[in-house]
This record gives structure tokens, C-alpha cells and sequence, in this order.
């Protein structure tokens, strides 16, 4: 098996929090431990599930599961494969290329690089709707300043009562299209 199908195999099948444990680090039930990079004693380090890495709250260490096994073991790149390889009994190094595997490995990475299209086109739209609807709240604002009654006893100019009564309707939208949008960015981060 090529060396890239293998990291893709294990960086797919490994987690941070799984290669943690494997490496002696002292993992609380959330996921968090001291920091190796930093050589902290509290719990500033959090490793995640999946392909996720890791990342330190206090130093801003962060990686992959290559790079978390580099920093504890003090070793190379493709030595920190090699050794993922033989502690999780992968035995993908020690494989002949496989047709099937090599394609599976570069189908799971087309999908990974389509989810994160997906992503960065949903933040993209989160971001644009957010636009529009404070462009909303700035026009109903407008709105309402220029047709504000001078006098109180003449009636009011409907477009003034409809957006009186639009706006806060439309404040409520701008403020969730922008948690979303908030949301999806430091979804973003992980």
C-alpha cells in the first residue's frame, strides 16, 4: 500500500483521543489532558474524536494524530505513521498496493474534499443571508425615520406603521442568520 493511502487510512481510523491513550496521556472523560507541547499540568489540551486533532487553550498547539504522536514521541513524520501503523495492528505499511483499498482511500478523500465545498458554500450563504437581512433592518429603519409623523394628530403614513411593525421581526432574523453564521465559522476552527 502507498505511503499517502495509509495516512489517509489512519488519519480516517485513528482519533487523537484514541492515539492519546495509546501514548500514556492521561485523558478526562471530555477529552482533555496536559498539555505534552507546552509540558502544562492542567487539563488544557483537548483531543478529539474523529479526524478532528487537537488543540491546546493555552499555547495554541493544534494537529492531527501525525502530529500529536511527533510531539510525544519526539519523532519523524513517517516515523509517527509507522509507529500508528504497528501499535493499532493496521499492518497498512507492510500491504501490497491494493487496487480496491487505493481507490476506497482516494474516493473517502473526494468525499472529504466535497464536504468541506458543502461547508465553505453553507458559510458562504450564511454570510450573504446575514447581509441581506441587516440591509433589511437598516431599510425598515430608514423607513421609519423618514416617514415618521411631524404632527400627531394627522394619521401616520402606512409604510411608517408597517415597518413600526416589521422591525422587530426583522431584528430577530438578522440576529440568527448571524449565529449561524457565527456558528459555522467556529465550526470552521475544529
Amino acid at each position: 500500500m502507498s505511503m499517502e493511502t495509509a495516512i489517509d487510512a489512519i488519519r480516517e481510523s485513528i482519533s487523537a483521543i484514541e492515539a492519546g491513550r495509546a501514548l500514556g496521556l492521561e485523558i478526562d472523560r471530555h477529552g482533555r489532558c496536559a498539555c505534552p507541547v507546552h509540558n502544562g499540568t492542567d487539563r488544557n489540551l483537548k483531543l478529539f474524536d474523529g479526524s478532528r486533532g487537537y488543540y491546546c487553550f493555552v499555547c495554541h498547539a493544534s494537529g492531527d494524530v501525525f502530529r500529536l504522536v511527533q510531539t510525544v514521541n519526539g519523532c519523524t513524520f513517517p516515523e509517527s505513521v509507522r509507529w500508528l501503523d504497528d501499535t493499532f495492528g493496521l499492518h497498512l505499511l507492510d500491504r501490497k498496493p491494493d487496487r480496491q483499498t487505493e481507490q476506497r482511500a482516494r474516493w473517502q478523500k473526494t468525499v472529504r474534499e466535497w464536504e468541506r465545498e458543502q461547508r465553505e458554500a453553507t458559510r458562504a450563504e450564511n454570510m450573504e443571508l446575514a447581509l441581506a437581512a441587516w440591509e433589511n433592518v437598516r431599510d425598515l429603519e430608514n423607513v421609519i425615520a423618514d416617514t415618521r409623523p411631524a404632527d400627531p394628530n394627522k394619521p401616520p403614513d402606512p409604510r411608517f406603521a408597517e415597518a413600526v411593525l416589521s422591525l422587530p421581526l426583522a431584528r430577530e432574523i438578522a440576529v440568527e442568520t448571524q449565529m449561524e453564521l457565527i456558528g459555522s465559522m467556529e465550526e470552521k476552527k475544529r
